[in-house]
């Protein structure tokens, strides 16, 4: 199917079934083909294996679509998924010739496997599989840099991956990839002897108080401190006293 650009499906209605008992459908292998006729991405598919059509544009998936494999460059979704909800329950990435993960993972709330296979040009994963609560199995296989980068507690990306599949507590929401949570002493002593000169805040909360889930977002914000205006900065940490005291004065 080298030369197949158009997939051409006439009938007589827009509204007709057409193979109503498709289950499973396969498209690899199509360089120059663009569209797929939507009467086919139906409510019978239940597995979309789509390889090797970077030209390939799919708008919309099958509402009841429960397993979909994505292989080498499968055009528009090897990018980006569509924004419509489904019953994705299990997928497959494998050899994608792409730097990162499709975007819009984070809508697939079905999901509960995914599989990164062979895929060696992969530098990162999303901080969109933090929201996946859905996720049990999480797979990466023979890829090289990203294998290294989620190695646990030392990868570069782990700080993503110990929080893939967990229902978030109010102090993990809005954690970003520069902050860490303490849970233990060693753990504090090493990240401030790792810190060197650079400076370091910490924040000493209790999971039932109030005042301190009020402070949580003042926390995050301080993240990117340094990149911001002098006059912001100083009105933040205003902010950030304002809210110290009133946890004081609540304790």
């Amino acid at each position: 199917m080298k030369h197949w650009e158009e997939w051409v499906m006439e009938t007589s209605s827009e509204n007709i079934n057409v193979m109503p008992l498709l289950r499973d459908l396969y498209i690899y292998d199509c360089p120059v083909l663009k569209s797929v006729p939507h009467q086919i991405l139906s409510h019978s598919l239940r597995k979309l294996f789509i390889s090797d059509c970077p030209e390939l544009t799919i708008s919309c998936l099958p509402p009841l679509l429960e397993e979909f494999i994505l292989g080498k460059d499968a055009g528009s979704l090897s990018r980006s998924l569509p924004f419509n909800n489904t019953s994705v329950k299990v997928m497959w990435i494998q050899n994608s010739l792409h730097s990162t993960l499709p975007q819009g993972l984070s809508q697939l709330k079905a999901l509960q496997t995914l599989k990164v296979v062979d895929c060696n040009s992969l530098t990162c994963i999303s901080e969109e599989l933090q929201h996946l609560t859905s996720l049990r199995e999480f797979y990466i296989t023979r890829c090289p840099i990203l294998g290294s980068r989620c190695e646990k507690y030392v990868g570069e990306d782990w700080s993503i991956m110990g929080l893939i599949g967990r229902s978030h507590k109010w102090w993990e929401k809005g954690l970003q990839t520069n902050m860490k949570e303490i849970t233990c002493a060693q753990d504090f002593v090493d990240l401030l002897t790792n810190a060197g000169d650079r400076q370091v805040v910490v924040d000493f909360f209790s999971p039932g108080c109030g005042g301190c889930k009020a402070l949580h977002p003042k926390i995050w914000r301080m993240n990117d401190l340094i990149y911001r205006p002098e006059e912001e900065v100083l009105l933040e940490l205003e902010k950030f006293k304002l809210h110290i005291l009133t946890c004081s004065s609540k304790s």
